[in-house]
C-alpha cells in the first residue's frame, strides 16, 4: 500500500509540474499572439520603409544631399522595425517612409527604442535634432531611453519623413513601432500605458514601508525580504515608465535603475524562497542566492564598463530567473500538496514568469509589441508574497491566542491548587 501511495504521488507531481510548465509556456505564446491585435486603432507607421547606408555629399549651406532629395534612387525597401542589412563599418543609417496625405491637429510623432543619434526631416527640411552629428565623443550606449515626441509642423499633412541616424555600436536604427497622430491622443495613449505601472510603483512603494514597520516591531526576516521586493518592483516600475524623463533627463541614471532593480527583485525573492523551507534545502537555497548575487553583480559591472552588453546582460537576467524558478520547485515541492502558502507562491511566481519571459524575449528583438506587461506579473507576485505573509500572521497570532489560552488554563488550575492547600 505504501509503494502504490508513492507511485500515485510521483505521478500527481508531474502532472503538476507539466501543468504549470504548459501554463508558462501559454502564456508566453498568448503574450505574443496578440502583438498585431494591439496595434488596431493606432497611428502605427509600419509599411513603405526604405533605407540606404553611407554619409550623404553635403550643398553649400552644409546640407546633406540626400535628406532633399526625395526621389527612390539608391533606396532600398526594408521590414520596419529593426537594422536593416548590409551595413558593414557604416555608421550612418537612413531610413525614409512616405506619409499619406491627411489632416492632422498638432502632428507628432513618437519614437522609442531608436539608437543612437538622429535628425528627422520632414520633406526635406529638418524638423528634429536628437544628439551630436555624428560626434561620438563621451557617448554612451542608450538601448531603450530616453522616447522622443517630436513635434512636425502645423502645416504637415503628409510628405515624406526621413532618419539620419548614427551610432558607432553593433545596433543602429529604430527597434520599435513609430507612431504618428496629434499631440493630445498620443499623450493619452501613453499615460494609459504608463498607469498600470505608476499605480503599481506606488502600491508597492507603501507596502515596502509598510512591511519595514513591521519588520521593526516583529524582527521577522520575511518581511525585510518582502520589503525589499516590493522597493525594487516599485523602482522597476516607475523607471519603466515614459513620464520619468519628465522629473530627471537623465537616461543612463533609469538604464542603471532597471538593471539593478531587476537583479534586486530577484535577489529578494529568492532570500524570500529561503524562509519557506527546511533547514536541509535552505543551505543550498542560501548558496544558490549567493551566487546569483556574484553573476547579477558581475553583470551590472559590465554594463558599466560596456552599455552595448545590454543583450547579453539581460539573457543573463532571464536565464537567472528560469534557474530561480526551477530551483523554487526543487525547494518547495516536497510541501506543495499539503502547504497553503507554497501553493500561493508557486503560483504568484508562475504568473510573474509568463509575464517576464514574454518581456524578455521582446527586449532581446523578438517580435515588437506596443508595451510590456511585466508590471501585471510582479504585481501578482507581491500580492501572493503578501498573501503568504498574511497567513504566517494569523498563523502566529492564533498560536499565540492557544498560548495565552493554555497558560490562562494553567494559572486557574494552579489557582485552584493553591485554594485546596490552603483549605487543606
Amino acid at each position: 500500500m505504501k509503494a502504490a501511495r508513492g507511485i500515485g504521488d510521483e505521478k500527481s507531481t508531474l502532472i503538476l509540474i507539466i501543468v504549470t510548465v504548459a501554463i508558462v509556456l501559454i502564456g508566453t505564446i498568448a503574450r505574443f499572439s496578440g502583438s498585431s491585435v494591439q496595434t488596431t486603432g493606432w497611428s502605427f507607421i509600419q509599411d513603405g520603409w526604405q533605407y540606404r547606408w553611407g554619409t550623404s555629399l553635403l550643398d553649400s549651406a552644409g546640407s546633406p544631399l540626400w535628406a532633399k532629395d526625395l526621389s527612390d534612387a539608391g533606396w532600398h525597401p526594408m521590414q520596419f522595425p529593426g537594422q536593416p542589412p548590409g551595413r558593414k563599418d557604416e555608421h550612418t543609417l537612413w531610413l525614409k517612409v512616405d506619409i499619406p496625405e491627411k489632416d492632422y491637429t498638432n502632428p507628432t510623432i513618437f519614437a522609442k527604442f531608436v539608437r543612437q543619434h538622429f535628425i528627422l526631416y520632414s520633406n526635406g527640411q529638418p524638423v528634429y535634432q536628437y544628439g551630436e552629428q555624428p560626434d561620438f565623443a563621451n557617448e554612451r550606449y542608450q538601448p531603450w531611453f530616453p522616447a522622443h515626441f517630436i513635434f512636425l509642423p502645423q502645416d504637415f499633412r503628409g510628405g515624406t519623413l526621413m532618419f539620419q541616424i548614427n551610432s558607432p555600436y553593433s545596433s543602429i536604427g529604430i527597434h520599435s513601432p513609430l507612431e504618428l497622430d496629434s499631440f493630445s491622443r498620443l499623450f493619452q495613449n501613453k499615460l494609459g500605458d504608463d498607469m498600470p505601472k505608476i499605480i503599481t510603483s506606488a502600491v508597492m512603494f507603501f507596502a515596502s514601508i509598510g512591511a519595514t514597520i513591521i519588520w521593526l516591531y516583529s524582527r521577522e526576516r520575511r518581511y525585510v525580504f518582502f520589503s525589499g521586493y516590493t522597493l525594487a518592483v516599485s523602482m522597476l516600475n516607475f523607471s519603466a515608465t515614459l513620464f520619468k524623463g519628465y522629473l530627471l533627463d537623465f537616461p543612463t541614471f533609469w538604464m542603471y535603475l532597471v538593471l539593478s532593480s531587476i537583479f534586486l527583485l530577484q535577489i529578494f525573492w529568492l532570500a524570500f524562497l529561503q524562509t519557506m523551507v527546511d533547514a536541509v534545502r535552505r543551505r543550498y537555497v542560501r548558496w544558490i542566492l549567493w551566487l546569483m548575487i556574484a553573476i547579477l553583480a558581475m553583470a551590472q559591472l559590465s554594463f558599466s564598463f560596456d552599455a552595448a552588453s545590454i543583450g547579453g546582460i539581460i539573457a543573463t537576467a532571464f536565464l537567472a530567473a528560469i534557474a530561480n524558478y526551477l530551483l523554487m520547485w526543487w525547494a518547495l515541492l516536497p510541501r506543495l500538496r499539503e502547504d497553503l502558502s507554497t501553493q500561493i507562491y508557486v503560483a504568484g511566481a508562475t504568473v510573474w514568469m509568463c509575464f517576464y519571459a514574454g518581456d524578455a524575449l521582446v527586449l532581446l528583438n523578438f517580435p515588437n509589441i506596443r508595451v510590456l506587461h511585466s508590471p501585471y506579473g510582479q504585481f501578482i507576485d507581491a500580492i501572493a508574497l503578501a498573501g503568504i505573509l498574511a497567513i504566517q500572521f494569523k498563523t502566529i497570532k492564533r498560536e499565540n491566542e492557544q498560548y495565552a489560552l493554555s497558560i490562562t488554563e494553567k494559572n486557574v488550575k494552579l489557582e485552584h491548587m493553591q485554594n485546596q492547600l490552603h483549605d487543606w
